[in-house]
């Protein structure tokens, strides 16, 4: 079967060569980590990079055969979830990704071995003892490294706390059983993380709903915090990230730019995360410069976005209408 026709029957499929390289940036979503690999008598098979967001999905047409699948989707909604989280927090992301394997490399290696041993036949007495020292050790180091980032995990929209019980569950759970399993949530809720930023983790996350249907494949403007996609059904235009002083220009030229046939203008911001007040003073300038009798229609626009307009009272221009239709 051809890429084509499997990427039809699989928009999830993961079409990238395996194992990644150091430097793959092809993939806008790529989330490099590395694990200990090991055989079925779990004997280690030494350091592996991967993807965090890749797993294997099940062939529907044929049952008991797998293919590499993206956690996040097909290739549009993967854009959708880089523009959600804003590639700068990618990078950040990515950043801690790369400390945190770094300085746990040795701690993970020496827990594979002792996981090895904890799980052979010809087990010692003495290995409980030294599993358990070496996951408190493991711990600590995890405790210093997110007491060190804690700020730059607050940004990314993972709170240190639930992060640390997702990690402490996820190695107990690693080192106590034979095969890898799914780590269990007991204090930290699974809603503890907001979604996009669950993916960050591994934990799956829905695509935000969209209130009209964005076109990924012909950006209008992007840049590491915000981008400008063209929507059709409506037509316009979506806001999908952080508006603020270095893009304004930006989101005003596109307001500009919008056709000027007759009809109203539609613009989807059910995508921002950020917009301060002078991206408001660009969607209501570019509200305002219309023709009579045509409107900028606001879609899916936040809460907090709605009570800045009413608080500067823009809300009610005659020109500027705010829907507040359900998403099917």
């Amino acid at each position: 079967m051809g890429d084509l026709a499997l990427q039809a029957q699989q928009p999830d499929r993961c079409i990238y060569p395996r194992p990644f390289a150091e430097d793959f940036a092809d993939c806008p979503a790529y989330q490099a980590t590395s694990f200990l690999a090991a055989d079925s008598r779990n004997q280690p098979l030494g350091e592996w990079r991967t993807c965090r967001h890749l797993t294997a999905g099940n062939q529907l047409e044929n049952r008991g055969r797998f293919y590499p699948r993206c956690a996040l989707g097909s290739q549009p909604q993967r854009l959708q979830w880089v523009a959600q989280v804003t590639p700068a927090r990618v990078d950040v992301v990515r950043a801690l990704q790369e400390e945190f394997d770094g300085f746990s490399l040795p701690h993970r290696m020496q827990l594979s071995e002792a996981r090895s041993r904890l799980h052979a036949r010809s087990r010692s007495r003495g290995i409980e003892a030294d599993v358990e020292q070496l996951i408190d050790g493991f711990l600590q180091a995890i405790d210093r490294f997110l007491n060190a980032n804690e700020a730059r995990f607050h940004d990314v929209g993972l709170p240190t706390q639930p992060l640390r019980q997702l990690i402490k569950e996820w190695v107990v759970a690693w080192v106590r059983t034979p095969e890898m399993t799914t780590p269990r949530w007991t204090d930290a809720p699974p809603d503890a993380f907001a979604s996009p930023a669950r993916a960050f983790v591994g934990l799956p996350t829905e695509p935000a709903a969209e209130w009209t249907r964005r076109l990924w494949d012909r950006p209008i403007y992007t840049d590491t915090i915000l981008q400008i996609v063209p929507t059709a059904d409506p037509p316009g235009l979506a806001l999908v990230g952080d508006v603020e002083a270095s893009n304004v220009q930006a989101v005003a030229r596109a307001l500009a730019g919008l056709p000027s046939a007759a009809g109203d203008v539609h613009v989807d911001l059910s995508g921002l995360l950020f917009c301060d007040l002078g991206g408001l003073q660009a969607i209501v300038r570019a509200a305002q410069a219309l023709e009579p009798g045509r409107r900028m229609v606001l879609h899916g626009i936040p809460r907090q976005l709605e009570r800045a307009l009413e608080i500067v009272d823009w809300a009610p221009l005659p020109n500027l209408s705010i829907v507040a239709e359900a998403v099917a």
